[in-house]
């Protein structure tokens, strides 16, 4: 959907990778949430 594999998906969640700003703004897309979003802590 946003053009990245699932693997790098999870390494990104798991703290393995990290993403590009481009592809921040790709995943924040494909949620329809903002990008600052990404980074709040539960």
């Amino acid at each position: 959907m946003v053009g990245v594999s699932r693997q790098y998906l999870i390494d990104i969640e798991n703290g393995r990778a990290n993403p590009t700003v481009d592809v921040l703004e790709r995943i924040a897309a494909g949620l329809d949430v903002q990008v600052a979003l990404l980074f709040r802590m539960p």
